[in-house]
């Protein structure tokens, strides 16, 4: 009789207030008050809804400002992708773009300068193993993946150059990043730079192999990067100033993955070993200085290909 009457109490709870002083309710026996009020609960709390499944946002890559209360993240709702932003006191969320179209191209890669007044951006996908960027529309221009900016104080969000893993500079004024494995700079700005450089159009810095992993020191006047030359790879430092590189402590190992300190005094990086001669694949010139490398295809008469095993020299 208790739970009956527990019962009886959560359902009358659902009753609005107006109506729980008849008299009727009172009056009505228990058995068909049940019956009547199941009903009627379930139609007004509604049966769920594939919008409500849809509805709920999902915030992706969440990073914040180092020297501002101030964070930035990418937000997937109802097939839209945008970037949003929140500071310090309240948090309150503000979405920046709009893209407000359920277009599929994806918004990736966001980060936010120091001082929290820049933030920046990948939209478009990643290449496929042909380099192809999807084109989920079927624009007739092409799919693209391109850097683009916004202020988190208002005004629209651009394109600042196309491209992707974008490294914005400590100050939010530039973007470094790789094409065809040399280091390109392009400036963060509405108005169009004079200089080719500034407009992503030709390197910044062009060595010798594939560069990659470029890095800002914290203070912005220097970039560390890798530069891979197939059996062993550099750390060198570029300065912004005088435009030189230099590499620390060059060796035939592999030095990858360079890391400032806080000062931007020291760089760490880690060093494993290069590849072995017999390993290594370049090819000979014919001459007893350059011989083919162990591993070439076939050899050659200095420096043959090597014997497989379970393989004889007359196979």
């Amino acid at each position: 009789m208790y739970r009956v009457g527990l019962y009886v109490t959560l359902l009358l709870s659902q009753i609005p207030p107006m109506l729980r002083t008849l008299p009727l309710v009172a009056a009505i026996p228990l058995p068909l008050a049940i019956a009547a009020l199941v009903p009627a609960l379930l139609v007004a709390q509604g049966k769920p809804t594939i919008e409500q499944f849809m509805s709920p946002a999902s915030p992706l890559e969440l990073v914040s400002a180092r020297r501002a209360d101030r964070v930035a993240w990418i937000t997937y709702q109802k097939g839209m992708r945008n970037v949003y932003t929140a500071a310090a006191p309240a948090f309150t969320p503000v979405r920046l773009t709009r893209f407000l179209n359920d277009d599929g191209v994806d918004l990736t890669d966001v980060s936010i300068s120091d001082d929290g007044s820049t933030i920046v951006f990948v939209r478009g996908s990643a290449p496929n193993s042909e380099g192809w960027v999807a084109n989920p529309s079927h624009d007739p221009n092409g799919g693209e993946r391109a850097i683009w900016a916004v202020h988190p104080t208002g005004g629209p969000a651009w394109k600042v150059v196309e491209g992707a893993d974008p490294v914005l500079s400590p100050d939010g004024r530039a973007v470094i990043y790789v094409k065809g494995g040399q280091i390109y700079r392009a400036r963060v700005g509405v108005a169009t730079p004079k200089d080719s450089m500034e407009r992503g159009e030709k390197p910044m810095i062009k060595e010798w192999g594939s560069q990659s992993a470029a890095r800002w020191s914290p203070d912005g006047s220097k970039i560390a990067f890798v530069s891979s030359r197939v059996n062993h790879s550099f750390i060198g430092i570029y300065d912004v100033a005088s435009r030189t590189v230099k590499y620390l402590a060059p060796s035939v190992d592999f030095d990858t993955g360079p890391s400032w300190s806080e000062d931007g005094t020291q760089v760490a990086f880690m060093r494993r070993p290069g590849l072995a001669f017999g390993e290594q694949r370049q090819p000979g010139t014919g001459s007893v200085g350059n011989p083919a490398g162990p591993a070439a295809g076939g050899g050659s008469a200095l420096c043959p290909a090597p014997v497989r095993r379970g393989q004889s020299d007359d196979d």
